[in-house]
Formats: C-alpha cells, sequence, structure tokens
C-alpha cells in the first residue's frame, strides 16, 4: 500500500545526476552543496538574519507559484518521456549522451515536482497562527529552503535542457 506513495528512488534517481563526470564519478561535493547546504544557510539568513517571517499573503504567493510551476513541470515531465519514447522507437540509436541527459532531466524534473508538493504543504502548515513560536520558525525555515532548493533545481534543468536542445540542434 505506501508502495505507492513511496517517492525514495526520485530522491535516489536525482541524487545520482549530481555527479561528476570526471574520472571515478562520485557525487559532486560542489552540487551537493549547492542544492542542499546553500538553501539551508540561505534559510536561516532569511528568517533569522534579515528577519523574514511568512505571513498570510506571502503563503498565497508562494503556494500559488508552487502549484503553477510543479503543473508546468508535470507536462515538461510528459514531454520528456514522450521523447524518450520515440527516440528509443526510431530507427536511428540515439547517443548515450542524450539518452543520459533525458534520464538526468527526468530525474530532476520528478524530484522538483515532489519538492514543490513538500513545500506547498510546508507552506500550509504557515497558516496555522495558533501554532507554538517554534514550530512556525521552523515551518519559516523550512518553506524559505525547500523554496530556495527548488528554485536552484529549477535552473539545473533550465540548464540540462538548454544544453540538449543546444546538443540536437548541433551547436555543440
Amino acid at each position: 500500500m505506501l508502495a505507492k506513495i513511496n517517492f525514495l528512488q526520485i530522491i535516489r534517481d536525482h541524487l545520482l545526476t549530481l555527479r561528476q563526470y570526471q574520472g571515478d564519478e562520485k557525487l559532486s561535493r560542489g552540487d551537493i552543496f549547492l542544492f542542499f547546504a546553500l538553501p539551508g544557510f540561505l534559510a536561516i539568513g532569511f528568517y533569522w538574519g534579515l528577519g523574514l517571517s511568512l505571513d498570510s499573503d506571502l503563503v498565497s504567493i508562494l503556494i500559488t507559484s508552487l502549484s503553477i510551476f510543479a503543473a508546468l513541470l508535470f507536462n515538461l515531465l510528459i514531454l520528456v518521456y514522450d521523447i524518450i519514447t520515440r527516440r528509443k522507437n526510431s530507427p536511428q540509436q540515439p547517443s548515450k549522451r542524450v539518452m543520459q541527459f533525458l534520464r538526468e532531466i527526468y530525474a530532476n524534473v520528478s524530484y522538483s515536482i515532489l519538492v514543490s508538493v513538500l513545500a506547498v504543504v510546508v507552506l500550509l502548515g504557515g497558516l496555522f497562527k495558533s501554532l507554538p513560536d517554534w514550530v512556525i520558525s521552523c515551518i519559516n525555515i523550512l518553506s524559505y529552503y525547500l523554496v530556495t532548493h527548488f528554485v536552484l533545481t529549477l535552473l539545473m534543468i533550465l540548464k540540462r535542457v538548454h544544453v540538449l536542445l543546444a546538443v540536437d540542434i548541433g551547436k555543440e
């Protein structure tokens, strides 16, 4: 029953895209810092350093924005799946590089949808003002973390799609 909502494979697949491509293909420490540690530092800085706390207007804007991005990412996910299927069934075999990029984009988009859904759930928790102050603080920090993490992952997806299209049209 829980296997239907188990998203650990999505997380694993995404993490595997954060590898160095020279040598042994270990996870890139720089990528791990950029996508996981930096959003934490920024979230703490936004909340404690700058004193930015979520109000209901900001929560509404963030939920709306994340929902729109999630919908667009679902469309991109279907598009990437369609491209993979067509390329696999094509008489001309796609290059390993192109298929690798498509698999990575697929993993990153799936993960981004997951992060946006999680961020929406956490942001909804921020609307309950009757919660203890420490819970509100955690919700604020976690919300900033997830939104920053989502934006950085979205930028990575944009870069990968750009490279994929550049390869496809013969720019690289």
